[in-house]
């Protein structure tokens, strides 16, 4: 049934448990801590989390496309047009006429970059090139469809440091922006 290895190593398995069931075993001696009567915490607003919305709205939470004309992005680079045009992005997720799940109280784009190393994309997503923006968002409550995907979530609101790969797309008389993803 078993081979000879095995059988010794169940054996030594089995000696092993009942060697250290053998132990004595001295139990800790009590230090009696004195319980203070209804003790009270106190925190600071930087200790509070954002407030929880029970019934969550996403009116208008649908996906928004981002386009700017052509005669808009005289001069601009590669990089200004993607970093443009996800600013326009984030900036309808301002509307106070949108949900709580999607709507936003601020944002910063730190950066937009194209980045050589991802053109593959652009063939894939059939979009004219790809990049990646930089960007921290700020929302007033949870559940957030922010909160999603990468970037750390502050106390105060903040989910900085969040990434994605885009695409940007000449359609006739406008550029059209594609949300790609987070990448790897």
């Amino acid at each position: 049934m078993f081979t000879k290895q095995t059988r010794r190593f169940l054996i030594f398995i089995l000696l092993l448990g009942l060697s250290a069931c053998t132990k004595v075993v001295v139990p800790p001696t009590a230090t009696l801590i004195p319980v203070l009567p209804n003790p009270t915490v106190q925190s600071t607003s930087t200790e509070q989390w954002l407030p929880y919305n029970q019934n969550p709205g996403s009116t208008g939470c649908g996906e928004f496309t981002a386009t700017l004309s052509v005669q808009e992005t005289d001069g601009l680079s590669g990089e200004q047009l993607a970093k443009r045009l996800f600013e326009i992005y984030l900036g309808h997720y301002k509307s106070s006429t949108l949900g709580s799940q999607c709507g936003l109280d601020d944002f910063i784009v730190k950066s937009a970059r194209l980045n050589a190393s991802i053109d593959f994309l652009a063939v894939e997503q059939k979009v004219d090139y790809v990049g990646t923006v930089q960007y921290s968002v700020k929302i007033s409550e949870v559940p957030s469809d922010w909160v999603a995907g990468n970037g750390n979530l502050e106390k105060d609101g903040w989910i900085t440091d969040k990434g994605l790969i885009i695409g940007v797309s000449k359609v006739s008389d406008q550029y059209i922006l594609k949300l790609i993803g987070t990448g790897p």
